[in-house]
């Protein structure tokens, strides 16, 4: 069986090798970006789910979901917030909030 590929976005460097460690763990294969705009260019599409961050610095990731929904070839990709505060910003069903991927207050 071929693992999932998980893209985790975070400008917080421990952060993301936390998670990709412990994705790692759990036999995922986790690739990290430090900015919204170095997972654009990963290729977003090759990956099965992404953890992105709200608040990074030039692109936000809000914007980063937005660019991911409005090409046709991510439209329906499954992104997770990894911040509390969005619950209920949003109401696109790819675009989640995971409660115990939130970052520590």
């Amino acid at each position: 069986m071929a693992k999932h590929k998980i893209l985790v976005v975070d400008d917080e460097e421990s952060l993301c090798e936390i998670l990709q460690f412990n994705l790692e763990v759990e036999g995922y294969e986790a690739d990290v970006a430090y900015s919204a705009e170095q997972a654009l260019r990963m290729h977003p599409e090759r990956y099965s789910l992404i953890l992105l961050d709200v608040m990074m610095g030039e692109m936000s990731g809000f914007r980063m979901a937005q660019l991911l929904k409005a090409d046709p070839e991510t439209a329906r990709f499954p992104i997770y917030f990894s911040f509390p505060s969005i619950y209920k910003l949003h109401t696109d069903p790819h675009i989640l909030y995971c409660p115990s991927l939130t970052m520590p207050c």
